[in-house]
């Protein structure tokens, strides 16, 4: 009922009918304002998540980083010792998680 209504007053108001003109437009406000409440809330909510995310995922790149690291100073020390590096020199996925 409310939305014939509105629809019905936006109609007028096209038409230029004066009244349905000046009650439109502070309706026709209020929405756009609520709109752009939820857009804002919205990308705050994503933000939000996506920094979450991230904190979640910095200790697997943390400890991924330090690995790589690791690694390549033994390779380092092992060339300077005249040893090749090995066959297999990362671990399998399934030992790091």
């Amino acid at each position: 009922m409310i939305e014939a209504i509105t629809r019905k007053m936006a109609a007028d108001a096209v038409k230029a009918n004066h009244h349905a003109q000046r009650e439109a437009l502070p309706l026709a406000r209020v929405v756009e304002d609520r709109a752009a409440e939820r857009a804002a809330a919205q990308e705050q909510a994503e933000t939000e998540q996506a920094e979450k995310e991230e904190k979640e995922r910095e200790p697997v790149f943390s400890y991924l980083r330090d690995l790589k690291s690791s690694q390549a100073s033994k390779w380092r020390n092992d060339q300077g010792a005249g040893l090749e590096e090995p066959a297999q020199p990362w671990p399998h996925p399934d030992d790091i998680i």
